[in-house]
């Protein structure tokens, strides 16, 4: 008998994912996110921060101590902070399995912080990298990771082979993608899936189904009207955004410049073969470097910053029919939203207008439904979603679909 508890990614909760997964073997923790909408709750970065591992358990945002140090292992799927930010929990020596490119990602993260609080601190941890083609053992159970295309460059789905059966465990994925159409979690399985661990961020959501080439055309349309700067806001470590901004770049005949946050992500992604990175120099150049021309000559930029940061347009004051393109997720934190309007009020001020052309990082509902009916699972445990009932609603004439509160089993 397997079971699995669900303490993260429940009750209506979109990210922060942490399903322990137990046989007889061996202890596996899928995912160990923050729920950075509980955190905001009792916490706030930088100025009001847990003063202990204590705290953030008595909050809800963590098992207690007696299951984390009960881990074997933890595997993390993508390097999204609400699927591992809270590794850094974990006793000293634990085994983190990721894919290499998450690796980059974290340990260029682990460099820069300034902050030396445990809850920051990952030098403890012992980190195990794969790629697509793994087999991975810890216990009796067998992990093979199969890459998937979402909003953030080396994520990964699983099949975990059991005792129990085959568990399927999406992580965070799209079929809608740039490189990646094809339903790949569903190839190579053989063997009846017992158990579907599927994320369902759109269900119940206005979806708005582009995809990454209809991002191309959208804002390619609308920049070659732009006769003064052109601000793009993606998500910091969105490897394939970037790229398609690049590619809008260079049709429009434009240069650009990245903020400091995009050119970590450049930083740390360079010299992985296995992914398009653009070069420092060719492609993308530092905007701190380029400032004063920036000013001078805004028509001749595009400038990529991320997280609704006013900073930049402060500083560039830029010219009336300039545009700043909002391409990634609309904020849906209140933290996010006091961010998203102070952006606002500053954009209204230069007369600057802004354009929303994204593509969503995560699977629609149609595609959900598609896979399921060609695995056929026996059994969808239905995660990372604000809408578990829906999600429930959707598979109903095709399968047994479950919703969990925290803490909630589940033994197959």
């Amino acid at each position: 008998m397997v079971k699995l508890r669900f303490y993260g990614g429940v009750e209506g909760s979109i990210g922060g994912n942490q399903i322990v997964l137990e046989d007889e073997s061996a202890i596996l923790l899928l995912d160990f996110g923050l729920n950075y909408r509980l955190w905001s709750s009792y916490f706030e970065f930088i100025f009001s921060e847990p003063e202990s591992i204590e705290e953030v358990i008595r909050v809800g945002l963590a098992p207690d101590l007696q299951i984390i140090d009960s881990i074997d292992a933890c595997l993390i799927s993508h390097a999204h902070t609400d699927h591992w930010r809270l590794i850094t929990m974990l006793p000293e020596g634990s085994r983190i399995l990721l894919g290499e490119c998450t690796y980059r990602i974290i340990s260029g993260w682990s460099k820069r912080v300034r902050r030396r609080t445990p809850l920051y601190r990952t030098s403890h941890l012992r980190f195990d990298t794969f790629r697509t083609g793994s087999i991975i053992r810890v216990g009796e159970i067998e992990i093979k990771p199969i890459s998937v295309d979402h909003s953030i460059p080396g994520a990964y789905g699983f099949h975990i082979y059991t005792p129990s059966g085959l568990i399927m465990y999406t992580g965070d994925f799209r079929l809608h993608g740039r490189f990646k159409p094809k339903m790949e979690l569903c190839e190579g399985v053989e063997d009846r899936v017992s158990l579907l661990i599927c994320e369902g961020t759109n269900v119940g959501r206005l979806v708005e189904p582009t995809s990454e080439s209809d991002v191309d055309a959208r804002a390619s349309s609308v920049i070659r009207r732009c006769r003064g700067l052109v601000i793009a806001d993606i998500a910091p470590a969105d490897l394939d955004r970037l790229n398609t901004m690049l590619e809008v770049a260079r049709k429009v005949g434009r240069e650009v410049l990245c903020s400091d946050r995009i050119m970590d992500t450049v930083t740390d992604l360079s010299g992985d073969r296995s992914l398009k990175v653009p070069r420092i120099g060719d492609d993308v150049r530092p905007f701190e470097e380029f400032k004063d021309d920036c000013i001078r000559n805004p028509e001749k930029y595009m400038l990529v910053t991320c997280l609704y940061s006013e900073r930049e347009v402060r500083r560039i004051k830029p010219p009336p029919g300039s545009i700043y393109l909002l391409s990634c997720s609309e904020p849906f934190e209140e933290e996010r939203e006091i961010a998203f309007n102070r952006l606002l009020n500053w954009l209204n001020t230069f007369g600057v207008s802004i354009y929303h052309v994204h593509s969503s990082g995560h699977v629609y509902p149609l595609d959900i439904r598609g896979i399921a009916e060609r695995i056929k699972p026996r059994t969808v445990a239905a995660i990372h979603t604000e809408y578990p009932d829906a999600f429930r609603s959707l598979l109903s004439d095709l399968t047994k679909v479950y919703t969990f509160r925290r803490g909630d089993e589940l033994r197959i």
